[in-house]
């Protein structure tokens, strides 16, 4: 964005629908209790990987369960607050929203970055229970052994709880919100190379 740009002559709060008008940007963008909250996008190869084999391996227990399983969806966590995990699970009569109410969504996740490490265990977590969505996945790579680790919490009144884990080499396996599992060292695992 410019200093000429219209954001930065905007005084707060901002509306859902004032950050929505601001439609694409180049970094992650979200709408904290009116505030505008800007992280960088996370573009490295590792995060992108994990993130779609999370989604890929929570897809077919989704849908037998009617719900979609997706990647980077807007969610309204309350009316000032508008947030894009890296993954979450929803009713599946929302599939085309714009944003999807935080009542439709069964199970939201992050994958950590070293720049969102902090703000994935203990921020997002607080604002997606508060919101009273009853399932967080927390996928923590390290990228420098190139290991994972799997924590799926599940809600307890106002604060989340550890339900599983896997470290790196184990299989996280799961009946709710629906039945799936997630192996930690097929997050990873580099695509073999056609020859």
């Amino acid at each position: 964005m410019t200093p000429d740009h219209p954001v930065f002559d905007h005084i707060p709060p901002w509306t859902e629908e004032e950050y929505l008008a601001l439609g694409e940007t180049a970094g992650l963008v979200e709408l904290i209790r009116g505030a505008l909250w800007v992280s960088p996008a996370p573009t490295d190869v590792i995060h992108q990987t994990a993130t779609h084999r999370v989604v890929t391996a929570l897809d077919p227990g989704a849908n037998n369960a009617g719900l979609d399983a997706g990647g980077r969806i807007n969610v309204r966590l309350a009316p000032d607050t508008v947030v894009t995990p890296d993954f979450a699970v929803a009713t599946r009569t929302n599939r085309f929203a714009v944003v999807t109410p935080a009542a439709d969504v069964h199970l939201i996740g992050e994958v950590t970055t070293t720049d969102s490490v902090l703000t994935d265990r203990a921020f997002k977590p607080h604002l997606y229970a508060a919101a009273g969505i009853e399932w967080y996945l927390l996928v923590e790579p390290n990228f420098r052994d190139h290991t994972t680790t799997l924590r799926l919490h599940r809600l307890a009144g106002d604060h989340y709880v550890k339900h599983a884990a896997a470290k790196h080499g184990q299989t996280l396996r799961s009946d709710r919100p629906f039945p799936f599992e997630l192996n930690t060292v097929d997050l990873l695992k580099p695509h073999p190379v056609a020859h």
